[in-house]
Parts: C-alpha cells; sequence; structure tokens
C-alpha cells in the first residue's frame, strides 16, 4: 500500500499548477450539490485563483500527486466591527474581494476563509483540522489583522425550514454546537458572531434547478432539495428559482 505523504502549499507555489484544475473541479463536482457547482461559481473561483493564487491552499499526496483537500480564501479591506459583517456573506466577501484587487494601494487587513473541500475518500481523516490551523498560522504571519468566515452550517441540511437564527442557538452536551461544522470552528478558535442569512444565493430557470436538483418542479412553491440548507422557491410564471443559502459569521483569533 503506498504511504500517504501529504503536503500543504498555495497554488502561487504549486510548481505546475495546471495539473491540479481538473482535480479541483471533479473534487468539488463530487462534494457540492450541482446548483452550488454550476457557472457562475466556477467562474468567480477561477478569477479568484488567478487574482490572488497566494491565498489558496492545496493539500496534495506527494506519493500520487493528488489533490485531496482545498481551501478557498480572499483578502479584504475591513475596518468595520464585526457586528457588521453584512448578511449577504459569502456573496459578499468574493464580490468585494475581486472589486478591491483592482486598487493595489489599498491595505487589505482581513482573510476571509471562503470553504473548504475534502476528497470524499480523504474525509473523517481530520484534514480539516490540519489545513485550517495551517492557513490559520500562515494568515497571522502574513500580517492579517483580522479572520473570518462564512462558515456553512452542513448539518442544517435535514433542517431546511428552520430560519438559520434559530438553528445557530443549538446546543448539545458541555455547550458544543449541535453542527459538527460549526463545532469544528469553534473547536478552531472560531466564535459565532451572527448569522448571514443571504450569504449565497443561486437564481435560475425551472429547467436549470430540474437539472441541478434531479427532480422536477410541477407546480409554484417552496421545496425541499437535496444537500440545501433552506427551502428553494419556485415561481412557474416567471420561470425562475431562487434558492439563498444562510450561513453563519465565524471570527478567529489572531
Amino acid at each position: 500500500m503506498t504511504e500517504v505523504n501529504l503536503q500543504i502549499c498555495s497554488w502561487k507555489e504549486l510548481k505546475k499548477p495546471y495539473k491540479y484544475i481538473d482535480q479541483l473541479d471533479e473534487m468539488c463536482a463530487a462534494v457540492w450539490p450541482a446548483y452550488l457547482n454550476q457557472g457562475h461559481f466556477i467562474s468567480l473561483y477561477d478569477k479568484l485563483m488567478r487574482t490572488y493564487p497566494q491565498y489558496q491552499y492545496a493539500m496534495i499526496d506527494a506519493g500520487t500527486e493528488r489533490l485531496v483537500c482545498n481551501l478557498m480564501s480572499v483578502p479584504l479591506a475591513f475596518t468595520e466591527d464585526d457586528s457588521q459583517l453584512p448578511d449577504e456573506g459569502w456573496d459578499w466577501a468574493i464580490s468585494a474581494g475581486l472589486e478591491q484587487a483592482r486598487d493595489k494601494k489599498l491595505p487589505k487587513n482581513a482573510l476571509c476563509v471562503l470553504e473548504m473541500t475534502i476528497a470524499p475518500d480523504f474525509q473523517g481523516k481530520m484534514l480539516s483540522k490540519r489545513m485550517l490551523k495551517h492557513v490559520l498560522e500562515k494568515t497571522r504571519e502574513q500580517g492579517f489583522e483580522r479572520i473570518f468566515g462564512p462558515a456553512r452550517p452542513n448539518d442544517k441540511v435535514a433542517y431546511p425550514n428552520i430560519d438559520i437564527d434559530r438553528y445557530v442557538t443549538w446546543r448539545v452536551e458541555k455547550g458544543r454546537h449541535q453542527d459538527a461544522w460549526l463545532r469544528f470552528h469553534e473547536m478552531m478558535t472560531g466564535r459565532i458572531e451572527k448569522t448571514c442569512a443571504k450569504s449565497m444565493t443561486v437564481t435560475g430557470s425551472v429547467a436549470d434547478w430540474e437539472a441541478w436538483a434531479q427532480k422536477k418542479f410541477p407546480d409554484s412553491g417552496d421545496y425541499i432539495v437535496d444537500g440545501a440548507l433552506s427551502l428553494l422557491h419556485v415561481d412557474l410564471e416567471t420561470d425562475t428559482g431562487l434558492y439563498v443559502e444562510p450561513n453563519v459569521w465565524m471570527i478567529y483569533k489572531v
């Protein structure tokens, strides 16, 4: 059996990054729902990768040259209080980061962690802890004054009709969060600041959504979709499907 030798580096440090692009696409397709892995999001991540490769991190199995974990982040100029982080969460962070990148003289004092993807067969091996620890340490070394991110409460897929502000209060034994991913972030020095109920908005035609969700929507109304944290609203009259995903703003110790 080949020994696994995992190494973390930024995409800027990768000698041949193009070798791993297809692997990243395949990994995202295997992990994320289709409606979070379609053209709009791929385009934004492609722009982010080209603009800030030094803040995108890859975990590579050096023996097989396989990408097994990836973390995306974006530097921001954000001087307001944590309580002012916007309700638009992920959408705001990536759009603001790419817009601010045009101003080379604008000091970027904060790093926003956008998401982490782990290959299905490497999940459950504590790679998320290793990756986030590495990125937090690098971020502090790079002189960022603030680290935050819109965390996706993955276990909410079981409760899509529950309001995010109510869901985020759920605790279990010893005060640990009911949601495993939020619990992980709290373990990694993160604290919940607030929810961002409009973190990620996905719109498409009814046909788009039927393809993404692999189900029919015969009438207007709200629907449960696999992998979704909230309900999908379908309007046949306007031929639109609207999904607004809630996330949770996590603040990390610097």
